[in-house]
């Protein structure tokens, strides 16, 4: 499977501008699960995405990225953008009271 999410992650670059939060949430959460560092050019299109369509991210979404930032860090699989990062936690602001 880290080959195969290899390859499925370099066409995930060239469909990044359709991703919806949830998308971006299981993409980087297959990364973790199959403890395979994102490509450089997906870590990036990712962060772009996310910035992009941030208004979009519920709670649960915030969440999960936020702790998923940590956990990759943690693996040494690689890091989400200082950019992303502020973005999240702005949006977790902005959805707060969606948390239970």
């Amino acid at each position: 499977p880290p080959k195969v999410l290899s390859a499925l992650s370099l066409h995930a670059v060239t469909k990044i501008g359709s991703f919806t939060p949830q998308n971006l949430v299981n993409t980087v959460q297959a990364h973790i699960c199959w403890n395979v560092k994102p490509d450089d050019a997906l870590e990036d299109a990712l962060s772009r995405r996310a910035v992009d369509i941030i208004h979009q991210f519920s709670a649960k979404e915030v969440s999960t990225m936020l702790h998923s930032a940590a956990v990759l860090q943690r693996q040494g699989l690689g890091h989400f953008s200082h950019d992303l990062t502020s973005h999240l936690a702005r949006q977790a602001l902005s959805v707060q009271d969606d948390f239970t």
